[in-house]
């Protein structure tokens, strides 16, 4: 078994990153997706399912923490009946996590649930696929999720996420980014730096 399997503290930080608390697994999912997508994860590897971008392993881990009372879970009950969980933890981030870590999980942890899994969706879809039309795919896997205002909301986080200085920029995916425009990225020490978009 290899160590990021074994790792329960991989998946409690995802939850003390993004601010100590998070609402719902699909979040959690979505959150570690962008840390990684963005450079700045565990190593873990995603494939896509009905809703967002998963990862198995994270949410065995996340399941083992639990457990071992690393993590707190309160069971939910949402008003058209399904169930969630809210993930906590104590604690604040060490002073060897990155700012830009902890920026990206906390504003994946606060956003619309459906904006955010629209937004790693398509940035999912975007890095991991040959599509020409990465919205017109995700109209053809998830149509519902792109109507009205869930569209306006996705594209608002999808514009925040590409003003985060991360060591690999997000992929623009409204066509905001002019070419030879800044973008900023850190470097390996985590010090801010400036990128020409391609």
């Amino acid at each position: 078994m290899s160590s990021i399997l074994r790792n329960t503290e991989l998946a409690v930080a995802i939850v003390r990153d993004a601010g100590g608390e998070i609402v719902g697994g699909h979040r959690m999912q979505a959150a570690a997706y962008l840390l990684e997508a963005a450079g700045l994860g565990d190593g873990f590897h995603f494939h896509y399912t009905n809703t967002c971008p998963y990862c198995e392993p994270l949410d065995d881990l996340a399941h083992r923490a639990l457990l071992r009372k690393e993590l707190s879970v309160e069971k939910c009950v949402a008003d058209w009946g399904g169930t969630y969980w809210i993930y906590r933890v104590d604690g604040l981030p060490g002073d060897d996590v990155p700012p830009a870590r902890v920026e990206l999980a906390t504003l994946a942890a606060k956003s619309d649930a459906i904006a955010l899994a629209v937004a790693s969706s398509a940035i999912f879809v975007k890095l991991n696929d040959t599509y020409d039309d990465t919205w017109a795919e995700m109209l053809n896997r998830r149509p519902h999720m792109l109507e009205g205002e869930r569209m306006e909301n996705a594209k608002g986080l999808l514009r925040k996420l590409a003003r985060l200085p991360v060591p690999v920029p997000l992929p623009d995916l409204l066509g905001e980014r002019d070419a030879g425009s800044d973008v900023q990225v850190l470097n390996e020490s985590g010090e801010n730096t400036l990128a020409l978009a391609s």
